[in-house]
């Protein structure tokens, strides 16, 4: 019985066997049930968020698209509705993605993507901050975006949406803040790589638009200030703006000064922070900022010792004691500028440019010549008032030379005079006539350089010809040393000038009254002037005193302080004509040389480390021909071998004076200065080239014995040998008749380090020295790049390039500086 009721038992089911089975078996079925909603609740949520993510990528790469877009209101609408979505859709997945963020810290054991998800919750709160600022700002400078595409923006539109939108602003403000303080929670070093990618330029950009946010209500009164300044780098300001400069510069310091306070606690706080080490831009705030208020307050400090003087028209005292005496007494506050600008200076060598973004690189490039411009006015100013004999009388051995007569530093030395100053004053120079410096009775002269006694027979080095050296400080230190060969006191500081320093100097100050001339002397008529005079004042006993009357007036003209003298058009004639080399400063002054020798006014010869050209024609022949002259340069530099580049230089000589025939060093009859000029054109050319060059060849004319008033013609063979400053010097002689055209040509090969290998790529560079005494040379450089180079930049920044060759077009009024960067493929 037992046994049939345990068999019973056994083939009975659980739930009839125990309530309490059927109660867990039921259970489990509803957990399992509860789980498998769960997961799908889990999975569409999961859905969800994936097309969140999807639909934010999408606005982001969107978004992309408008960086280079062109501007305008399409544009600008666009753009500002995408920012407006992107900040809806990052809330919209912030949201979405929020029942997961207490756990993402925990899923880092993911593989490929654990990290980026362990990192979801600072990088969604970050996003949702970013784009709300984004938003926000722009609402408040996006209207702007598509005016700048016309013009810059001004200060006050600017100012005017500032004030329109403060509390947008403030809102991107908040959010910057807010990004910048949970960025350091997500180590972007951890991320896969292509998420580091993207947020490795934001992380560098958040200080960045923190500054520029905290800025903008400042922004604009600096903008408007910089935009003021601007006028007076690109024209020459008349009286009303120089007397608005002042309280212009006053307003710049004080507005520059708020910047700078307002920048400091942000900049300290990043100073320790990668953000700053990582992103050349906001390195460069700092330092810049402290160079632009140092430079402004430097500005202001000089404009308040310089206007008493610019501003006073119709002063009592002549100009040169007023300014000797004003710049004396202003001593201390000319060394408190110097000192700024000198810390200025300091701050913008810490600025590295060739890191910054070219935008910004752009607009800060004028500023290192602006501040080196000061700088060196401000060391002047120290300086000027012993060049004007403030302490103790100074004097000056002045050169006249003739251009027309073409020599190495700017002409013939027609003649001669002393200038004294003492405090400012000066009693008048008196000219002479160079020939009476010499006494060839009763002195014993140097030897003259040989090409002089080859094709001039010339015997002496007289001072008349002083000047042979191309490079001045020798030729003043020559014409020193002739000068006082009979007897005469040295005299150490030289200027030489010619009639164009003049012609510049009169269209400053207007027509001057000159003794004994028929009428004014004015720029349009001074070279007619003193052409005339030469033929008028020949075999007199007072030859050449014409020049002197002519400066004597020019002084006084200039001293005078009349109503309607320009001293700012003044100031500018000045640098002009020495920019140009129509006048010449040999100044011994240890603490002036060196300033003079920076701006190349001491007219030496300085070749540099890189490739150097320097055509310096000399006129042999006894005429004044050179305006009848048309020259012009033309040089190939082939690059294609960088170890050995080879230079090709052609100049082309065209006697614009109608044929005479026969070619004669002499004239047979005294002649005018109109015939002097339609003479032939007897010419020692020499060219100066980075030392070590090689001479491969060259293609030249001979000069016929019967054009040489020594009967001994030259067969126009180009020489090689040393030059001045450690140039080589590739010399010809060569005969240019009346009418005729001429064209010499050298090949040579250049040295290695005429190229030079950077961060940018391959630069060439090209110092061109113009010569003293010319006008406008047409210049055109060609250069041969290797096979496959590209031209990343040049400066100047109008080259045409055609293949391989690059070629840029210039005129010599001045120096020339090239600089052609490229990189090969």
């Amino acid at each position: 019985m037992l046994g049939v009721r345990l068999s019973t038992l056994q083939t009975q089911p659980t739930t009839e066997r125990s309530p309490q089975a059927q109660l867990v078996r039921r259970c489990n079925r509803l957990l399992l049930l509860i789980a498998l909603c769960i997961l799908v609740v889990l999975g569409f949520k999961c859905w969800r968020v994936y097309d969140r993510v999807q639909i934010v990528r999408a606005d982001l790469s969107t978004l992309k698209a408008f960086v280079g877009a062109k501007r305008g209101q399409a544009m600008v609408a666009a753009l500002g509705a995408e920012l407006a979505k992107t900040r809806s859709d990052t809330v919209a997945l912030r949201a979405e993605a929020g029942l997961f963020l207490p756990i993402t810290p925990y899923l880092g054991w993911v593989p490929v993507y654990g990290n980026d998800i362990a990192a979801a919750a600072p990088l969604l709160d970050a996003a949702v901050d970013l784009s709300a600022a984004a938003d926000d700002a722009f609402v408040v400078f996006g209207p702007l975006l598509s005016e700048q595409a016309a013009t810059p923006i001004s200060g006050a539109r600017l100012r005017e949406q500032i004030v329109a939108n403060q509390a947008k602003l403030k809102s991107a403000s908040v959010a910057i803040d807010h990004a910048l303080a949970v960025w350091p929670g997500i180590s972007v070093d951890t991320l896969s790589s292509s998420l580091r990618n993207q947020l490795l330029p934001v992380g560098q950009a958040l200080p960045l638009v923190q500054l520029g946010l905290a800025f903008a209500p400042l922004l604009p009164d600096t903008i408007e200030d910089i935009q003021q300044l601007e006028l007076y780098t690109t024209a020459q300001p008349n009286d009303l703006a120089l007397a608005a400069l002042g309280p212009l510069l006053a307003k710049t310091r004080t507005d520059v000064t708020a910047l700078r306070s307002a920048a400091a606690p942000l900049l300290a706080t990043l100073s320790s922070s990668t953000a700053m080490s990582s992103n050349p831009d906001l390195a460069a705030v700092g330092p810049l900022l402290a160079a632009a208020a140092d430079m402004i307050a430097a500005a202001d400090d000089s404009y308040q010792v310089l206007a008493p003087i610019l501003l006073q028209r119709g002063g009592k005292q002549p100009l040169g004691e007023e300014l000797a005496a004003q710049l004396a007494s202003a001593q201390p506050q000319i060394i408190g500028a110097y000192q700024a600008a000198e810390r200025a200076s300091a701050n913008w060598n810490r600025i590295s440019l060739d890191t910054i973004s070219p935008a910004i690189r752009v607009r800060l490039l004028p500023i290192g010549g602006l501040l080196a411009t000061l700088h060196d006015g401000l060391e002047l100013a120290q300086v000027l008032p012993r060049l004007l004999g403030a302490d103790t009388p100074v004097e000056y051995l002045l050169l006249a030379q003739n251009p027309d007569e073409l020599r190495a530093t700017g002409g013939f030395i027609g003649a001669n005079g002393v200038l004294t100053l003492d405090r400012g004053r000066f009693s008048g120079i008196v000219m002479d006539h160079s020939p009476r410096v010499d006494d060839v009775a009763n002195l014993v002269y140097p030897n003259p350089p040989q090409p002089m006694l080859d094709y001039m027979n010339i015997e002496m080095w007289l001072f008349r010809d002083a000047n042979w050296s191309p490079d001045f400080p020798t030729s003043a230190s020559m014409a020193r040393k002739l000068y006082r060969l009979d007897g005469r006191h040295d005299i150490a500081n030289v200027v030489a000038f010619d009639p164009y320093a003049l012609q510049t100097i009169l269209a400053a100050i207007g027509p001057v009254t000159v003794e004994a001339a028929p009428q004014p002397i004015s720029a349009e008529n001074v070279v007619d002037y003193l052409r005339s005079e030469n033929d008028a004042d020949q075999g007199t006993a007072d030859s050449k005193a014409y020049v002197g009357r002519l400066a004597n007036a020019v002084f006084r003209r200039m001293q005078d302080r009349s109503a309607n003298l320009d001293l700012w058009a003044l100031a500018f004639a000045f640098r002009r004509v020495l920019n140009e080399r129509h006048m010449l400063l040999s100044i011994q002054d240890p603490a002036i040389a060196p300033i003079f020798a920076r701006y190349g006014w001491d007219g030496a010869v300085r070749p540099g480390s890189a490739d150097f050209l320097m055509v310096v024609d000399t006129n042999m022949g006894y005429n004044k021909v050179n305006p009848s002259i048309n020259e012009v340069i033309s040089y190939t530099v082939d690059l294609r071998d960088p170890v050995a580049p080879v230079a090709e230089l052609a100049v082309h000589y065209t006697h614009m004076a109608p044929a005479q025939g026969l070619c004669k060093q002499f004239g047979d009859v005294p002649e005018n200065y109109a015939a002097m000029m339609r003479r032939c054109y007897y010419d020692y050319l020499r060219v100066l080239v980075p030392g070590g060059a090689a001479l491969l060849g060259s293609m030249t004319q001979p000069v016929p014995d019967t054009w040489m008033d020594s009967g001994q013609g030259d067969d126009g063979a180009v020489q090689i040998g040393a030059g001045a400053a450690g140039t080589s010097e590739l010399n010809t002689f060569l005969v240019v008749p009346a009418g005729a055209a001429h064209i010499v040509t050298f090949s040579y090969r250049l040295p290695a380090t005429v190229l030079a290998k950077d961060t940018q790529g391959w630069h060439y560079r090209l110092a061109v020295q113009k010569q003293a005494g010319t006008r406008t040379t047409p210049f055109t450089l060609m250069l041969r790049l290797p096979a496959g180079a590209r031209i990343v930049s040049t400066s100047p920044q109008m080259a045409i390039q055609d293949g391989e060759f690059t070629r840029l077009i210039l005129s010599l009024d001045q120096d020339q500086a090239i600089d052609v960067v490229f990189e090969q493929q």
